[in-house]
């Protein structure tokens, strides 16, 4: 099933829930006008002044069928329910106009800072940036929800540029990083399936049947207030309790029933979240340990709070207790759950192991307490500063140094808790030193990358919260340094930028991790082959090609790219990671990558408009920032945009007003645009506009393509001028894409001269209300126009991208050979 079917699937289930839902109102409304006629009709047989009726002799089944033949009485009643019911649920959906951040702060989430350097903190923003660069997806706000010990997560919001993640505590201190991968892969699979918005839905939903049993409790509540009117032929009172009671009743069977359906429908979105997940990740055992641990941990999944029992068909878990399989569970059984993916699962529980569970009000021993610590330095300031913070610890051997010959006789006559090697430092012969270091197995072997990872070694070395990733570092993501110790250690990350942990091959049982570097050189006619995944460790000439069409990727992300987005943030500068978390930074980030080369006479004009706007200290940035992308590689720019999105966001009204029209200015700059900078220009537009413009979501109202021929032209014309050299490969790629559409809308070819990039922006904005399916078609045919000639270059990807982007249908990234590129 492909990300266009998903999409299909999942506007059926609404419909096919509205339809419910609706028969649901009906009947509700019908029972309930049944029960106020028999209250209207009680009150009046009991009211000897009431003049309604003038028959003798008539008895309460004769008031009651008065009313309920009453036309009049009869409209009253049945819209009455309905507005009720309706407005209750305007209600709720203006209480959750705020999309997923509203949602996340109704539940009394912590929204992390996109920098915090808290260890667990830190390992979760790490792995949904990775999540984000895979799936294409702008990274979404995280929020945390501390002291809910419970293993649970969720996504909320109505489109991927308001969605935001919400996580438990005991989610995130728990489950070691592939676990926590895969719930995190779980999460991304219900934006890019769009079960959000169908989840915001059904809370509304069920909240305005909710409404009819909450006029029932206020009838019961005012009872007592009701004249007595019966004399001795008894109290009305009594009865307005009865059909209070009968009211409430009929609401709450109203709300039970949409419950009931808004559980299935969640059931089955969980069974086909899972699946993606484990396609995503490749880690069926990460994701089934980390729904074994929910069986085993003693909080479950619950989620404590008001709002639990509400919103707990979103959750990763059920966030209530004792479902157990029946109808009214949210969730499918967890044994069900893990069975599908661990088929040899036997439902034994017993070998779970949890890590250390905080406990906040107590003291504890500080980790280095009596140990001993080696640190290979030899900087004066960077010893005087090692030397300062670990001052504090009682008892604690601490030895600095940069000798060689001192080191290695210290090694071989003393065991040591920690040994931290800077590698700027201890890059002796080219990593020789280190690969005869006499080290114990027993001994904490921490490689710092650079000299800017210091406070992060003193983080980890101070504090027992450190994470570390389970699957090895492949040797070619390593800095050369260590390549001499591939052989004889496993190298893992431990939670921070370039940190690493050495541990001696064979002392545990560690996944081995397939070195990829994710290259293709090459298309085929039908579509995109090769999109990403081949191993970097075979021979170019031995490289495996595949043939996968762009619709098969698109919100399909593979675990190629999820190790290609690894290895991105792995690969990029500490500065330009440490700017993408920073508003201010942000900014510059994306000012930069629209520079001209140093002496293009258009970028001192530039430097002028970022200065003007945003102050010198914006444009020296920018600068910096530019020189600094020139030693990164290309493919890692528009990923790390997606990224800068998040701190964007951050951006005042003002401001972004100020940012939006900057880039404009850059852009034309040199009176001319190139692919790159529109691509780059309208996924960055076009994801915070909505967060700053509070645009309304598109509807879907395109059935048909029949009267699209224009736009289709303008489309498929401007991606053949974009992928031919010559007149003649500019026919090829417009007759490759006006195949796949000419059986629905007559395509014409039209010269670059006859169209602008302004009508572009139109032709997509229309394409985005298209069905999924016609969706598909149009995309297939584009990614035949530019693979035509069997190459893909790496601006007609980006394109691509941003085009499928403005369809609102995310492509991981189209990783392509360096060489490829024009």
């Amino acid at each position: 099933m492909d990300f266009f079917d998903r999409q299909y699937l999942a506007r059926k289930n609404t419909r096919k829930f509205v339809l419910l839902f609706c028969l649901v109102i009906f009947a509700i409304s019908i029972l309930n006008h049944i029960l106020m006629s028999s209250l209207f009709g009680v009150i009046g047989y009991f009211s000897e002044n009431s003049g309604l009726y003038e028959k003798e002799n008539q008895g309460v089944f004769g008031f009651i069928l008065d009313y309920f033949f009453n036309w009049k009485f009869t409209l009253f009643s049945i819209s009455g329910t309905l507005a009720l019911i309706f407005l209750l649920a305007l209600y709720k959906h203006f209480q959750m106009r705020g999309g997923g951040a509203g949602i996340a702060e109704l539940l009394g989430g912590r929204k992390i800072n996109m920098a915090t350097n808290v260890p667990h903190e830190r390992k979760l923003m790490n792995i949904v940036e990775e999540m984000s660069i895979a799936s294409s997806v702008p990274i979404p706000d995280v929020y945390l929800f501390d002291r809910q010990r419970g293993i649970n997560a969720f996504a909320a919001g109505y489109t991927v540029d308001d969605c935001v993640i919400g996580v438990t505590e005991g989610c995130v201190r728990l489950l070691n990083r592939d676990e926590l991968q895969g719930v995190m892969a779980h999460e991304f699979s219900h934006i890019l399936n769009q079960d959000m918005r169908l989840n915001l839905r059904l809370v509304i939903f069920v909240h305005g049947l909710l409404s009819v049993a909450m006029f029932g409790q206020a009838i019961n509540e005012t009872a007592d207030a009701v004249d007595d009117t019966a004399g001795d032929e008894g109290s009305p009172a009594i009865f307005i309790v009865i059909i209070g009671t009968f009211i409430y009743c009929l609401g709450s069977l109203g709300a039970y029933l949409s419950a009931l359906v808004k559980c299935a429908v969640s059931r089955e979105r969980e069974y086909l979240a899972d699946a993606s997940a484990v396609q995503f990740t490749r880690n069926a055992d990460g994701f089934a340990s980390a729904l074994k641990k929910i069986g085993a941990w003693k909080s479950g999944s619950r989620v404590t709070g008001a709002r639990a029992w509400e919103l707990s068909h979103m959750f990763f878990g059920s966030g209530l207790p004792g479902e157990a399989g029946s109808r009214s569970d949210t969730h499918p059984p967890l044994h069900k759950r893990i069975k599908l993916i661990d088929p040899h699962f036997d439902g034994d529980l017993s070998g779970i192991k949890f890590p250390d569970y905080p406990m906040y009000e107590s003291e504890k021993e500080p980790p280095l307490k009596g140990g001993s610590v080696l640190w290979v330095e030899d900087n004066d300031l960077a010893v005087s500063g090692i030397k300062e913070s670990l001052s504090g610890f009682d008892s604690l051997e601490l030895v600095v140094s940069g000798k060689r010959q001192q080191i290695e006789a210290l090694l071989a006559s003393k065991r040591f808790d920690y040994v931290i090697v800077n590698v700027d430092v201890a890059d002796w012969v080219s990593g020789e030193f280190l690969k005869h270091l006499s080290i114990s197995s027993e001994t904490n072997l921490f490689i710092m990358a650079s000299n800017a990872s210091m406070s992060n070694a003193l983080d980890a070395l101070q504090n027992e919260e450190r994470d570390i990733v389970e699957k090895p570092i492949a040797r070619d993501n390593l800095p050369v340094q260590l390549y001499s110790l591939a052989d004889q250690f496993d190298f893992h990350f431990i939670g921070w930028y370039g940190i690493y942990l050495c541990r001696k091959r064979g002392q545990q049982a560690v996944a081995s991790a397939v070195a990829q570097d994710p290259v293709s050189s090459t298309l085929g006619q039908a579509g995109i082959p090769g999109v990403v995944g081949l191993a970097a460790v075979a021979e170019e000439k031995q490289k495996q090609q595949t043939q996968l069409k762009v619709s098969e990727v698109v919100g399909s992300p593979k675990p190629e790219h999820v190790d290609f987005a690894v290895w991105i943030v792995r690969s990029l500068p500490q500065s330009i990671w440490l700017a993408i978390h920073e508003p201010h930074d942000a900014c510059a980030l994306v000012f930069s990558l629209l520079l001209e080369p140093k002496g293009n006479s258009a970028r001192d004009a530039q430097r002028q408009v970022i200065e003007d706007h945003f102050g010198e200290h914006m444009a020296k940035a920018a600068v910096r920032f530019h020189d600094e992308f020139m030693h990164v590689d290309s493919r890692a720019k528009l990923p790390v945009v997606d990224l800068a999105i998040g701190s964007l966001r951050q951006l005042s009204e003002f401001q972004f007003v100020s940012f939006k029209h900057v880039i404009e200015e850059l852009i034309h700059a040199d009176q001319a645009m190139d692919l790159f900078e529109y691509s780059l220009s309208k996924l960055v537009v076009r994801h915070l506009e909505p967060h700053f413009g509070n645009k309304p979501v598109t509807v879907v109202h395109i059935y048909s393509l029949k009267n699209m021929g224009r736009e289709c032209s303008v489309l498929i014309s401007a991606l053949a001028n974009v992928a031919g050299a010559d007149e003649a490969s500019v026919a090829l790629a417009f007759a490759a894409g006006k195949a796949l559409l000419v059986e629905k809308v007559p395509v014409d070819y039209i010269n670059a001269s006859s169209s602008s990039l302004s009508e572009l922006d139109q032709v997509l904005a229309k394409f985005n209300t298209l069905e999924p399916v016609l969706k598909k078609l149009v995309i297939n045919a584009c990614a035949a126009t530019v693979s035509a000639d069997g190459h893909l270059q790496r601006q007609e990807a980006e394109l691509l991208r941003a085009i499928s982007d403005g369809f609102g249908c995310p492509i991981p990234p189209l990783a392509i050979a360096l060489d490829t590129a024009a």
